[in-house]
């Protein structure tokens, strides 16, 4: 865990209690009102592989993006890389609002969206919905292209949005 990082009762980072790994990512900040200012869930695809995204987020020459999770699709893993209580660098102004949820895999893929990647980001997402209050509907749950100003298209035309939050209420 990072210095600056606040810590849970046990002293580890306030986060999933069932992530694989928490390993710290380059950036975050501090989020005005801790874990009481989220309020919504933002899901995004990686645009490339498991390793790459940790990598990614680790990485010294990595300035400008992080995200709390990411979920692997062979299996449902979750890392974590970003506590709860920071905001970690994803959505522009929704950063300090809301937990980043990465997906290994492309936006424009069909077949990323597997049942496992469904069911563990679904596991994660329930939990994080029940632990900070946030309801479960479209409204909270938004995809990264929802942003405004964001100017991306993850996760795409095929993430299968009435499934997922389906599976987060079950």
């Amino acid at each position: 865990p990072g210095q600056n990082e606040e810590r849970d009762d046990s002293g580890g980072p306030v986060g999933y209690p069932g992530r694989a790994q928490f390993l710290t990512a380059t950036n975050s900040s501090t989020r005005p009102g801790g874990v009481g200012a989220i309020d919504s869930i933002v899901i995004h695809t990686s645009e490339g592989s498991y390793t790459s995204c940790i990598n990614w987020f680790t990485s010294p020459g990595n300035d400008v993006s992080s995200a709390h999770y990411v979920v692997r699709r062979s299996d449902g893993e979750v890392t974590q890389f970003v506590s709860d209580d920071r905001k970690a660098w994803h959505g522009t102004n929704y950063n300090g609002r809301s937990i980043a949820i990465e997906h290994k895999g492309a936006a424009n893929n069909a077949a990323n969206w597997t049942e496992a990647i469904l069911e563990g980001s679904a596991r994660l997402s329930a939990w994080a919905s029940t632990q900070y209050n946030i309801p479960v509907d479209r409204d909270h749950f938004i995809g990264h292209s929802e942003v405004p100003g964001s100017g991306k298209s993850d996760p795409g035309a095929y993430f299968p949005w009435v499934r997922y939050l389906a599976l987060v209420t079950c």
